[in-house]
């Protein structure tokens, strides 16, 4: 079977005189990986791989539907790895949770999942501050208030309880502000959605992986909610109001620590 015709099936490509002359001179193998190569016998040693066009439409469209897992799955692997160099510097009986991860899923919409990545560092004077990035797909765009809760459940998304709050003063009631609030120890920025996909970064010092009085993994842990609308910071007397703080839940995803 010449190279020639090897060519024409992949690309669709006629050749002309020159061509022909010179494939005449080429065998064409099948290689270990599926893909076809051509060796020059004029060149030894010069091995042209030629992929084929089907191939590559269909490496293109693939690359396209995992860009989003793929995105959360990098950064989740560069989290992991930073922690796991750190953690040799340790002794591991002083070892201390320092990552956490979340799946998101909707409280009713089986369309609604993500990701969220937690990872606490510490300053040179030990004040703790806790990075979080979130990565969800399928809300309906705009903003969207994100909290932490102060239960670590979500059958149902209610069940989250309050707004993560361990202070000596702390106050939460379920989708309702009170007086703490937008001072929650769990309170965070909106997540922000453009053509459904939803990115957030943020860091805080108001809650901790390790442990201590304001960490999220007490007794009954902590979730992330995600809510409809976006938080408006209430923070008068006069604004405290149900709706304020997004109203409606509609993700939520336990907090789970990674080491």
């Amino acid at each position: 079977m010449s190279g020639a015709w090897w060519i024409n099936r992949i690309g669709r490509w006629r050749p002309g005189p020159v061509s022909r002359q010179r494939f005449r001179r080429s065998v064409v193998e099948r290689s270990p990986d599926h893909g076809y190569i051509e060796r020059d016998t004029d060149h030894q040693g010069k091995i042209h791989r030629l992929h084929a066009k089907e191939n590559n439409m269909t490496s293109q469209t693939a690359s396209t539907r995992l860009r989003i897992p793929l995105t959360a799955g990098l950064l989740a692997f560069l989290f992991f790895s930073v922690n796991a160099a750190l953690a040799d510097d340790h002794d591991d009986e002083h070892a201390e949770v320092d990552v956490a991860m979340a799946t998101i899923n909707g409280c009713e919409d089986d369309g609604i999942v993500g990701s969220a990545l937690l990872h606490e560092s510490a300053s040179s004077e030990g004040i703790k501050q806790v990075e979080v990035y979130m990565l969800v797909r399928g809300l309906t765009d705009g903003d969207h208030a994100v909290h932490i809760h102060e239960t670590a459940a979500c059958e149902p998304c209610t069940a989250a309880g309050g707004h993560h709050d361990p202070g000596p003063h702390g106050k939460s009631t379920p989708d309702a502000p009170d007086f703490n609030h937008p001072f929650h120890m769990g309170d965070l920025i909106n997540l922000n959605v453009e053509d459904g996909i939803g990115e957030m970064r943020t860091a805080t010092n108001r809650i901790t992986l390790s442990a201590g009085r304001l960490s999220i993994f007490d007794e009954d842990g902590s979730a992330f909610i995600i809510h409809t609308e976006k938080d408006t910071y209430c923070d008068h007397e006069d604004e405290l109001e149900g709706g304020c703080a997004g109203g409606p839940r509609d993700a939520c995803g336990i907090i789970r620590p990674m080491n």
